[in-house]
Formats: C-alpha cells, sequence, structure tokens
C-alpha cells in the first residue's frame, strides 16, 4: 500500500509540474509577445514622427519654387505638380501609418455618425478628381438612391475609400 502512494505521490507532483511549466512558458511567449507588439508600436510611432519633418521640407520646398517668377518655373514643366503628387502621396502614408498603429492599439477615434454613404464616396470621389484627370483617368459612382443614412464615421470611411480609389489608380 506504501508503494502504491508514493507512485502516485510522485505521479501527482510529475503531472503538477508539467503544468506549472506549461504555464510559465505560455507566460513567457505572452510577455515575449507583449514586449513585440510595444517595440513595435514604439517604431511605428518614431517612423510616423520622423517621416513628418522632411516632408514638411518638401512642402516649404515646393512652395519657394511655386513663388519662383510668379510661378512661370512650376508652370513651364509640370515638376511642381509631380512633386506635390509626390508629397501628397507621402502624406496619406505616413497618416496610413499613424492610423494603423492607433487602431492595433486599440485608440483609433472613431466618431459614429448618421451619415450618407452616397455622400461620403461622392466627396472622396471628388476629392481625387483632379489627380485622376492629369493622369487621363476618370471615376463614375452610380447611387442607386433610397439608402437609409448609417451610423457611420464619415471621415474614417472616406479615407478608406479615398485610400481604394487611390490604390486603384
Amino acid at each position: 500500500w506504501v508503494m502504491r502512494w508514493k507512485k502516485l505521490t510522485i505521479a501527482l507532483a510529475a503531472i503538477v509540474l508539467a503544468f506549472y511549466i506549461q504555464y510559465m512558458w505560455h507566460l513567457r511567449n505572452l510577455q515575449s509577445l507583449r514586449q513585440l507588439e510595444s517595440e513595435r508600436t514604439a517604431l511605428l510611432d518614431l517612423a510616423t514622427h520622423q517621416l513628418g519633418m522632411p516632408l514638411a521640407t518638401f512642402k516649404w520646398w515646393l512652395e519657394i519654387l511655386r513663388d519662383k517668377d510668379g510661378g512661370k518655373f512650376c508652370d513651364k514643366n509640370g515638376v511642381c505638380d509631380e512633386m506635390q503628387h509626390g508629397i501628397d502621396r507621402m502624406d496619406m502614408i505616413i497618416k496610413s501609418l499613424h492610423d494603423a498603429n492607433h487602431l492595433s492599439k486599440g485608440t483609433i477615434d472613431y466618431r459614429s455618425e448618421s451619415a450618407s454613404l452616397s455622400r461620403v464616396i461622392r466627396e472622396s470621389i471628388d476629392s481625387l478628381k483632379s489627380d485622376l484627370a492629369k493622369r487621363n483617368q476618370t471615376i463614375s459612382f452610380e447611387d442607386e438612391g433610397d439608402v437609409p443614412p448609417l451610423h457611420i464615421d464619415p471621415k474614417l470611411i472616406g479615407g478608406v475609400i479615398s485610400e481604394l480609389i487611390e490604390n486603384a489608380h
């Protein structure tokens, strides 16, 4: 009887030890994942902040070029329009990185309101029409009408729609 008790005690201790080891391994993995997420977030914060400085410099120099000789320099060769397009695209990428970072942290500011999805789509299209026209591209949107307003964040949804259109063109 004593021998069985010892074997049972050893088996029970082995089971408890195995669960403890598995729990500690799982806890260590969670800590590693949290550390990795923290470092990723810090890197994205740093990248978006650091990229903003040269972008501001590019914007400033573009203004100087546009003012040079009453704008004749920019009108001659269209280089300023191309630079503006590049700056706008870079700005959108930085904002997308910033928003993605806030989304992954769960800190994105979502302001739901009753809004017309058709209106949001039209505003997004209108904001990009001049860029599309420069590339001899057009976009059309057919509204079926009679769609009730939705509870959405028009700014966030408009940004998504604009990004989709930008990617498509």
